[in-house]
């Protein structure tokens, strides 16, 4: 039965464990890379928005051209700062460093000699993982709690799990 258990955590390890790290990293990667380049928009719009103050009072026969250029970039600036807190870039790549961090650390509780896992050293280690997994389901459901209620919304895109499944995960 050991064979069994040893192909068993390869293909485990191979196919889900490795897979979710390398998904939940890339997608950390990806939210960074967006509220960088989010950052990098807000901060030009604010440049270009006191430029076209600086201008206006530079030359007072434009003043009003370029205060409404500035109130506009401004604004447009606001506009996508607070379409950015909505998305939630920095905290969503910090929810996604955060399990792949965690499947990083409990990959280590595999069982050391693969050849002599015991069927129930293997079932403990894929729930801890399974588990942990679920956990981050959990922590995008409140996550999106959080971000229904900013936009006035309750409701979500999912059904109420049953209570029995809830006490199954935990």
């Amino acid at each position: 039965m050991s064979a069994v258990n040893e192909q068993f955590l390869a293909a485990y390890d191979a196919q889900r464990l490795s897979d979710q790290r390398d998904y939940y990293d890339r997608r950390a990667k990806e939210y960074r890379r967006s509220a960088r380049q989010l950052n990098t928009v807000n901060v030009s719009l604010l440049a270009l928005a006191s430029i076209c103050g600086v201008a206006g009072a530079t030359w007072s026969d434009l003043a009003v051209e370029f205060g409404l250029a500035a109130a506009g970039l401004s604004a447009v600036a606001a506009a996508v700062t607070a379409w950015a807190d909505v998305i939630g870039f920095a905290p969503n790549a910090e929810l996604y460093e955060a399990t792949s961090g965690s499947l990083f650390n409990l990959s280590a509780q595999q069982p050391r000699n693969r050849s002599a896992a015991t069927d129930e050293e293997v079932a403990v280690y894929v729930r801890t993982i399974e588990g942990q997994l679920m956990g981050e389901v959990r922590a995008w459901r409140e996550r999106w709690g959080e971000q229904a209620e900013q936009l006035g919304r309750v409701e979500t895109p999912w059904p109420a799990p049953e209570p029995d499944a809830v006490a199954a995960d935990e």
